[in-house]
């Protein structure tokens, strides 16, 4: 009874010294403890550092070629006994308060736990209904969220940080899940607020040591949610900063999986803990991040295939959820035809390339889209669940498909000294700017999906190739078309302006090239290398050297400067900069605003 009174006494002193500023809200018309107690003692105060924790089964894993495999094991084994001893008699109360002090004072905050009753309530949610959330990429199974919860609410081991921002990364996606379906529990509960101290823990968790650097379930767990929030809910606040970010989590994520096994089958065979299938799909979840940022930002991708032998997820025996698993295993194919369309078509090797391989890459990967659109477009989801957001899912999948198509065609006959754009490639950027329209409407139709929802969820995610296409398509074969269709984009990019500083760029990015078209196209100044109308195809002699194109040219020493007279100077610069960079053989995704 001694040590409980000394534990109280302690863990109030903590609460009313860190958490007088951040007392949590009271749902309306529930009874609900304001301190951290709840009926199996609360959010404890005994977070530890990652190294301090008792193994968990999962070692650091070792390919066949390292002379260390052995002595890892070895040490393992001799760290879980002595962990094991260390705390057979249960954590020590004095040490585990002083750690929570230690981190908040380091971190500058100290974790702000939500009501209990509401943990309760999400958990009970969760079990009677599926989340959108739970139909997503790394997790599908509420047991996982009920187990992290049990760990960090209703501790009986101290947990990791690792823990706690996993979680906590959780219960923001599916507040705001509640908070957008405007569903029961937003009338028991102000769940901003909630909302906020969630992303505050996330993010208190994120720039830790443990997260970022030491491999762990929890951790890779935290690191991939992370990568979630900032490409869809971040851009306000840490917009300027997006690309980079997102490139940190995910290489730390990507180094994470390769230390812990995750991309080799032989891991999932061995697996003691119980987590097989989930720490399948957050590999993938991963894979398919870094795919993805690897043909935009145009650098190679830290998971290269030939490592790779882990198997797809388990498709659910759910009819309902079955859908959205087989449209998981349609992205990651996706993703690893955008992982290829890099290394072929646009590493530093593959520019040098002669132009019958590169013809051979883009005939097998152009197959390869039609047959992962095929496989696509088999998916029934005539029982699935949610069935208007998997419907919206549909139209954000044709976007990142043509928005993939194009780069791949437009790459295809980069040789020498010549680009040239076939009739195909403007077709794939027509469909994927028609789809982007088709997308923003089917967000607006929806009835609770705003404008930064698209921006956020689909637009910053997708590749600037096309745009660029058509203006040139515009340009060179004066068809006014082609403007119509810059323009209507351009209504689109100025209702979501306002989302993000991001987008407001590209919006006057794009605005000024759509003005230009336009100009030059009503003017009938085909004054962009030669357009063949027959084949409606272009030719771009760029000089001998593609990564000289344009170097150091303003749009009035490109196009006629009647024309490009008015154009701002620094509109000029960012302008010119981009066609050269596009020209030279670099994809243009939408970081190129951030």
């Amino acid at each position: 009874m001694e040590r409980v009174d000394v534990l109280e006494k302690r863990l109030g002193e903590v609460e009313n010294q860190k958490l007088a500023e951040a007392e949590d809200p009271q749902p309306r018309g529930a009874d609900y403890r304001t301190t951290l107690e709840c009926p199996v003692g609360g959010l404890r105060a005994d977070v530890v550092p990652s190294m301090a924790e008792p193994a968990t089964g999962t070692s650091p894993y070792q390919g066949h070629s390292s002379f260390d495999d052995l002595s890892i094991q070895a040490a393992e084994f001799a760290k879980q006994a002595t962990d094991i001893e260390k705390h057979q008699d249960g954590p020590d109360v004095e040490t585990t308060l002083d750690t929570l002090q230690v981190q908040a004072t380091s971190h500058g905050s100290i974790i702000l736990p939500l009501p209990v009753n509401l943990i309760i309530a999400i958990l009970q949610h969760i079990k009677k209904q599926h989340p959108v959330f739970l139909s997503s990429y790394a997790i599908n199974d509420p047991a996982l969220v009920e187990d992290l919860s049990r760990q960090v609410y209703f501790p009986t081991n101290s947990v990791t940080i690792g823990h706690i921002t996993a979680l906590h990364a959780i219960l923001y996606f599916l507040l705001r899940e509640h908070i957008t379906l405007s569903t029961a529990l937003c009338n028991d509960y102000d769940l901003k607020p909630l909302l906020d101290k969630c992303e505050k823990n996330v993010n208190s968790g994120l720039e830790t040591y443990d997260v970022f650097a030491i491999p762990s379930f929890e951790n890779l767990l935290a690191l991939t949610m992370g990568v979630r929030c900032i490409f869809l809910y971040y851009p306000l606040r840490q917009g300027e900063t997006k690309p980079l970010l997102c490139a940190t989590f995910i290489s730390a994520a990507a180094s994470q999986c390769q230390r812990l096994g995750y991309h080799r089958e032989i891991t999932y065979r061995d697996d003691q803990t119980g987590r097989r299938e989930h720490m399948r799909r957050l590999f993938w979840t991963v894979y398919v991040f870094d795919k993805n940022m690897s043909l935009l930002q145009g650098h190679s991708s830290h998971m290269q295939d030939f490592e790779i032998d882990a198997k797809y997820p388990a498709l659910s025996p759910i009819v309902g959820v079955r859908p959205w698993d087989e449209s998981f295993i349609v992205a990651i194919k996706l993703a690893r035809i955008q992982g290829q369309i890099y290394n072929n078509l646009y590493s530093t090797m593959a520019i040098k390339s002669s132009s019958p391989d590169r013809e051979q890459h883009i005939n097998t990967l152009q197959d390869n889209m039609h047959e992962v659109r095929a496989e696509f477009q088999q998916i029934d989801p005539s029982l699935v669940n949610h069935r208007q957001i998997f419907v919206l899912s549909r139209k954000h999948w044709d976007v990142m498909y043509y928005s993939t198509l194009t780069p791949l065609l437009r790459g295809s006959l980069m040789t020498g000294s010549v680009v040239r754009i076939s009739t195909q490639c403007f077709h794939a950027a027509r469909l994927c700017l028609q789809s982007h329209m088709q997308c923003f409407s089917g967000y607006l139709d929806s009835g609770f999906l705003e404008d930064k929802d698209y921006a956020n969820w689909v637009l910053h995610c997708s590749s600037f190739s096309s745009f660029v296409v058509i203006f040139l398509h515009a340009v060179a074969g004066t068809r006014m078309d082609d403007v119509k269709l810059l323009d209507d984009m351009v209504r689109i990019l100025h209702k979501v302006q306002g989302s993000s500083k991001t987008s407001e760029r590209l919006f006057q990015v794009c605005g000024t090239f759509a003005k230009l078209a336009r100009q030059l196209a009503e003017a009938r100044n085909s004054c962009v290398g030669t357009y063949s109308r027959q084949q409606d195809s272009l030719q771009l002699d760029v000089g001998v050297h593609r990564s000289e194109a344009m170097a150091g040219e303003t749009m009035q020493q490109v196009f006629d400067e009647s024309i490009t007279s008015s154009l701002p100077q620094w509109e000029s610069q960012d302008m010119s900069a981009l066609l050269a960079n596009w020209i030279s053989g670099q994809p243009a995704g939408m970081d190129t605003f951030f």
